[in-house]
């Protein structure tokens, strides 16, 4: 396994740290991102979406390979002398499983969700740089309130969204 080296500021000291290359954790790699003091803000709502995108991937990939694994495992279980109430357990499950995915809308939440993380990495990026709205001829500090205020702004409207979406729901007939 190889090692690279990264210095993280912590508790006011920059510390130097080994990390494995490719599996460094989120805050350390988005304070090597940048000599920059980046809001903690900002990473904790970093932090945060990339956590719940991840989970609502691996929760609608589970969903999807599950469905597909028993509702082809039917057929094969027909063929066989198995009662038939197996298959319509089978059957029952699939439907259950698919309707908890499309229930729980976890591939619309990871969808949704990785879009505020590729908006606030775009934000970081546009700081490190220097590009408008964080112009290098501003001072650090606002600079850094730039980027809380716009990334808030993100986290925000994705809140709006979801309760709009939610909203929907709740007062659907039927």
């Amino acid at each position: 396994m190889s090692l690279h080296a990264a210095r993280v500021v912590f508790e006011e000291r920059s510390v130097p740290v080994a990390v494995p290359a490719g599996r460094a954790p989120r805050a350390v790699r988005a304070a090597v991102m940048s000599d920059e003091d980046v809001p903690e803000t900002v990473l904790n709502h970093l932090d945060f979406y990339r956590g719940t995108a991840g989970k609502c991937k691996r929760y609608a990939r589970r969903v999807d390979v599950t469905v597909i694994l028993l509702s082809s495992s039917i057929p094969v279980v027909a063929i066989f002398a198995i009662p038939q109430y197996v298959l319509g357990i089978l059957g029952a499950v699939v439907a259950a499983i698919g309707t908890l995915g499309r229930e729980f809308k976890w591939k619309e939440n990871w969808i949704r969700e990785n879009a505020v993380v590729m908006a606030i990495q775009q934000e970081l990026v546009w700081f490190r740089h220097g590009v408008t709205p964080y112009d290098s001829g501003e001072d650090g500090g606002r600079r850094r309130s730039t980027l809380a205020v716009r990334v808030e702004e993100i986290v925000q409207d994705d809140a709006a969204r979801w309760a709009g979406r939610l909203g929907e729901r709740i007062n659907k007939p039927g």
